[in-house]
């Protein structure tokens, strides 16, 4: 959930009215998309959606982190 704002600004959208529908869309999309993963890859167990999310998300920050420090000191 907390990817979604930062993947709609990335997609180039510069109206806060688009950002939000945007950030709603992708949001919804990347928890459906990590349940069914979660559902299905480790079939007859359910993984929680919270570690798929998780292991989405974290990476994601740690590039955005590193993007914006490169940014202020390059």
């Amino acid at each position: 959930g907390l990817i979604a704002p930062h993947a709609a600004r990335l997609l180039g959208l510069r109206g806060q009215r688009q950002q939000i529908g945007a950030s709603m869309l992708i949001g919804a999309l990347l928890l459906g998309v990590a349940d069914c993963i979660g559902r299905l890859a480790f079939a007859p167990r359910d993984l929680p959606l919270g570690i798929l999310t998780a292991a989405l998300g974290a990476p994601y920050f740690l590039w955005l982190l590193a993007r914006s420090y490169l940014r202020r000191t390059g």
